[in-house]
């Protein structure tokens, strides 16, 4: 009860929509989005995928936040993750870049936190 669970693929427009939907005019508090695509090992094709995924999430963040909400998204350090970050402290008011104590020391995975969005 009180919970409603919706499967698809995020970068499909319909499941978006869907996702859309079901916040309805409310809005959220937080966004999570721990994301990433199918690795083929290639950072060359992995890292633009993973960040058009932070960038669709940090998208759907704008269109469902309310003013003062937060968002999370994981990351990994390569190309495209500094226009990334510069692209949430517009937006945000702070951001923090964590590293996981469960992540390996040589893993270039990071969690964006942006807090205050709007302000």
């Amino acid at each position: 009860p009180g919970v409603d669970f919706l499967l698809g693929d995020f970068s499909d427009e319909t499941t978006q929509q869907r996702l859309l939907d079901a916040v309805g005019e409310a809005g959220l508090d937080l966004v999570m989005s721990d994301l990433a695509p199918n690795m083929t090992g290639n950072r060359a094709v992995d890292q633009p995928r993973l960040i058009g995924l932070a960038e669709e999430s940090l998208l759907f963040s704008e269109a469902t936040l309310r003013r003062g909400g937060c968002f999370l998204v994981k990351l990994f350090q390569g190309e495209g993750f500094e226009d990334f970050v510069k692209q949430s402290r517009a937006r945000f008011k702070t951001v923090r870049l964590l590293k996981p104590k469960a992540s390996r020391p040589e893993s270039s995975e990071m969690y964006l936190l942006a807090r205050n969005y709007g302000m």
